[in-house]
């Protein structure tokens, strides 16, 4: 099965082999950040998504995305799930802001409001209605496994994040690359979701856990130092 794609903010590095050092490495850097992370690390394995969100350095959230379907985790069962699966995987780090970090928590908290092919609904009249209300929401588009998140507030559109951005001007408005996103002419219809309620929580178990102990993950055996460059230099552009 083909795994979804999702916006990725700014990427520190992605797609590197997980090692449990590596991981230690990257939790011991956000822990020694001079400047707070905020962002996430992607676990990517076969069948699955794995997601981790720091908020000004602390973990915050957690969640995975299996067979298309996205759900929320406590953090101790991301770390549980990551030191007992046995499963080959990469690990990327990325730096996001914070609409993008509220969206892909709603996108795992959440349930959409309306889901649908964007040929079965009336979206101007929803998005009419959003802006009747003065309301805030989030509309992600779905073509093909690239997933585009739009952000709402006070009834207007006004922030896009891309994982595909092929065919967008970049002239047009947000209001203008939403609707275009709806109506993408030859390549068929896709798959919206607009979130009405956005509504997020922090992970329930966040409050016991801490930078510092986390790295109590990797086996004793394992805690050895890493020769390699510092995991906080970008990736080349």
């Amino acid at each position: 099965m083909i795994k979804g794609i999702f916006p990725e903010g700014t990427a520190i590095f992605r797609n590197k082999p997980y090692t449990p050092e590596l991981f230690s490495l990257i939790i011991d850097e956000i822990d020694r950040a001079s400047e707070p992370f905020t962002g996430m690390i992607k676990i990517e394995e076969e069948t699955a998504s794995y997601f981790l969100f720091f908020l000004t350095g602390d973990a915050y959230a957690a969640g995975y995305i299996r067979e298309d379907k996205p759900m929320p985790l406590s953090i101790k069962d991301f770390f549980r799930h990551i030191s007992d699966s046995p499963e080959k995987r990469n690990v990327s780090l990325l730096k996001i802001d914070p609409v993008l970090f509220k969206g892909m928590l709603v996108y795992l908290q959440r349930e959409p409001s309306v889901k649908a092919a964007s040929d079965m609904i009336d979206l101007e009249n929803i998005l009419s209605q959003i802006k009747k209300d003065k309301a805030s929401a989030f509309v992600v588009f779905k073509k093909k496994n690239m997933h585009t998140f739009f952000y709402v507030h006070s009834g207007e559109p006004m922030m896009a994040h891309f994982s595909d951005e092929s065919g967008i001007s970049k002239e047009s408005t947000i209001a203008e690359q939403l609707l275009l996103y709806a109506n993408p002419g030859d390549t068929g219809a896709v798959e919206v979701m607009i979130y009405r309620d956005i509504k997020t929580s922090e992970a329930s178990d966040k409050a016991s856990i801490k930078p510092s102990m986390i790295p109590d993950i990797i086996p004793p055996e394992k805690k050895k130092p890493v020769a390699s460059k510092p995991v906080w230099q970008p990736d080349a552009e």
